[in-house]
Order: structure tokens, then C-alpha cells, then sequence
């Protein structure tokens, strides 16, 4: 090879490496994209295919004085009551039902037709707010919960969060009316389920049980999983516990013949007045809701925790941001025509010197057939 030569051929090897790296990164991004289209329209035509119930989650009830207070996360796992008090009149005022957990368990296995706009109100941790705040409440607006209580009166999560609240004493379990509250189960420790071996994670939910149904003197079939640390193992465990259904903290809604294994909720932060409650129980706000948990918990199951968790939360805050919409849309089939623009212009100038240099060889045959010179392989 010509000295001469060499830049260019290394030129255009780099080219090509280039050209073929960009290609593979655009076929990605297609399949990036159209898998997030295709899990937004599955998630908006089964949320809008008919009737469905919502469990709505909440946790620590404060006075607003105390909310006023608060920061960060707090915010979020916190409501004052006067809050509550709005979202409880709201429901009733457009003529929703509280259920409770047997009547949605009834309902998943077809044995059960809720009345039209049925939801199912479900408290988490066991805080005593619940039962000289929530309760009183509750009654007031002829309304319905399901308590999912931490069975251990010194775990961390009563010590942790502002303002700090301690868990019902036993005496107060029982001083609750079953009639307004129902107590299941949330964890003996409140302690992330996933990360336990099998024999703690056995003890960690039959423990639960007995304390609760001991306390109660009501039997404990239903179980809530403490800050949605779960995996198939965590609800295969759950069932060989004894537990008739597990809740998690995963956006969706019930209908008939969900697995009770999983049950989706949402929480409803203390900041939400009634149009966020409204925004939680419309079809299309819950689609979106399942839409922005599949993108963010996908690149960790995907990827792995180190990597994924941080593009976890880039993705989180992006959407917490720039809520899904058809700008994003938009965004991403333009984002995708830059993409493909790229190596098809690439394609389109190879094609285009391949035809320049095929037209400058025929140019010098024909020059030489003119001369008389005899040009190898065209004697």
C-alpha cells in the first residue's frame, strides 16, 4: 500500500467504527422507545378497560402546624388532618365506598361486585395518630380502613421520620373499632424483607401474624410489604406463611383475577389536596403512574443495582420534573429521526464516493482505450 494511502484507509476504518457504533446506539434507542410506548398504551387501555378498584395508602396524620414543619420526605409520608378531612369529604361528596380487605379479596376472585366507585383506604406503620386522629375521622364520613401494623412496638420506623409517633400499644389495637379500622400485618420489624435469609424471613411474617392476632383477638390474613422491599421469593414466602394476599407500594388498581400476591397502591402524599386524590383515581393519572414505575424500577432489574439505581433516579426525577406527556412523544420520535439521520447519511455518502470512484475508474479505461494503452482485465 502507497504511504499516501495509509491516512486515508485509516480514516476510513475509523469512519466505519464510528458509523457502526452510532448505528447499534440508534437500534437501542428504538427499542428503548418503542418499548416505552408500548407499556404507555398497555397500561392506558387496561386502566380505561372498565370498573377497577384503588387502594389509596397514607401513614402519619399531624396537625397542620406540625406539617407546616416538615421537610424532605416527611412531606411526603405525613398528611394533616384537615388534609385528610378534605380527601374523606371529597369521596364521599362524589359518592365513593370504602371497602374493606375480605371485600377486595372477594372482589379479585369474582365472589364480590363492589358498588361503582369503590376504593380501599389503607393506613401503614400502626402510629397512635390513627387511632386519636384517623379513626375519628373515618366515622365522621361513614368511611372504612385497613391498618397495616408494625408488630414490633420498638422498631426503627417509630424512632425515624418528624414529628416521631409511637405505635399503638396493644390496649389501643383493641380499643380500635373493627367496624371503621381493620389491622393486618406490615412486617415484624419493618425491616426490608428482600435482604433477609429464609429462616429470618420466616419468622419476620409468622411473627407478625401471631403478635397481631394476639393483640386483636381477630385473625391476620392480609399483609403490607414495609418500604416495598419485595421479590417473588418475599410473596412465595408470604403465601407459605399463611397470608391470603400481599400489598405492595406498586402504582395500579384491582380487578378481577389479579394474583392477591402484589396487590398495587399508591400513596398519597400530604401535600395532595382533593384534585390530587381526583388525579390518583383517574384512569389515565394511574396509567401514567404505571408508566413511570416501569421506567424507573426497569433500568434496576435490567442493569443491576449499581448501575441502574442511578439511572433509577435520574429517570425518577425527570418524570417527578416533567410529568409523561405528548411533548415527550414528540421529544422522543425526534430524538429518534436525529438518531437514524446520522448513519443514513453515513449510508448515503458511501454510496455516493462508491459512485464517483466507479465513474473515475470507467473515466481512466476509457482514457487509455483512447491512447491505445491495453488496460489489464479489459484486453
Amino acid at each position: 500500500m502507497p504511504v499516501t494511502d495509509r491516512p486515508r484507509t485509516i480514516h476510513k476504518r475509523a469512519f466505519q467504527v464510528f458509523t457502526s457504533a452510532w448505528t447499534l446506539g440508534a437500534i437501542v434507542l428504538t427499542l428503548v422507545v418503542v418499548a416505552a410506548v408500548g407499556q404507555l398504551a398497555y397500561s392506558y387501555s387496561d386502566e380505561l378497560s372498565g370498573p377497577r378498584v384503588v387502594c389509596l395508602m397514607y401513614h402519619r396524620f399531624v396537625t397542620q402546624a406540625e406539617y407546616d414543619a416538615l421537610r424532605g420526605e416527611d412531606r411526603f409520608y405525613s398528611i394533616a388532618t384537615e388534609r385528610f378531612e378534605e380527601h374523606l369529604r371529597w369521596l364521599r361528596d362524589r359518592g365513593y365506598h370504602t371497602l374493606t380487605t375480605e371485600e377486595c379479596l372477594a372482589y379479585l376472585r369474582g365472589a364480590f361486585t363492589p358498588p361503582d366507585n369503590s376504593v380501599l383506604i389503607t393506613i401503614d406503620d400502626g402510629y397512635l395518630s390513627t387511632l386519636t386522629r384517623a379513626q375519628p375521622l373515618l366515622t365522621k364520613y361513614g368511611m372504612r380502613a385497613t391498618l397495616f401494623v408494625t408488630a414490633d412496638e420498638n422498631a426503627r420506623v417509630f424512632s425515624e421520620g418528624r414529628p416521631r409517633q409511637r405505635r399503638l400499644t396493644n390496649e389501643e389495637l383493641q380499643a380500635l373499632d373493627p367496624s371503621v379500622i381493620d389491622v393486618q400485618a406490615h412486617g415484624f420489624s419493618h425491616r426490608p424483607l428482600r435482604e433477609m435469609s429464609d429462616d429470618d424471613l420466616a419468622v419476620e411474617l409468622t411473627a407478625s401474624r401471631m403478635v397481631l392476632a394476639k393483640a386483636t383477638g381477630r385473625a391476620v390474613r392480609c399483609m403490607a410489604v414495609p418500604g416495598n422491599h419485595y421479590d417473588e421469593r418475599v410473596l412465595r414466602k408470604a403465601r407459605e406463611a399463611g397470608y391470603d394476599a400481599v400489598f405492595t407500594s406498586d402504582a395500579g388498581s384491582l380487578d378481577v383475577g389479579d394474583d392477591p400476591f402484589g396487590l398495587p397502591r399508591v400513596n398519597v402524599a400530604g401535600y395532595f389536596d382533593a384534585a390530587g386524590v381526583a388525579a390518583i383515581l383517574d384512569p389515565a393519572g394511574m396509567a401514567r403512574r404505571r408508566f413511570i414505575r416501569t421506567m424507573t424500577e426497569g433500568p434496576k432489574q435490567l442493569l443491576g443495582a449499581a448501575i441502574g439505581e442511578p439511572v433509577s433516579r435520574a429517570v425518577s426525577t425527570l418524570f417527578a420534573t416533567h410529568p409523561p406527556s405528548a411533548r415527550h412523544l414528540y421529544g422522543a420520535m425526534g430524538l429518534l429521526a436525529l438518531a437514524w439521520a446520522v448513519p443514513v447519511m453515513a449510508r448515503k455518502k458511501r454510496g455516493q464516493r462508491a459512485a464517483l470512484r466507479k465513474q473515475a475508474v470507467a473515466c481512466e479505461i476509457n482514457d487509455r482505450s483512447n491512447e491505445g494503452e491495453t488496460i489489464p482485465g479489459h484486453s
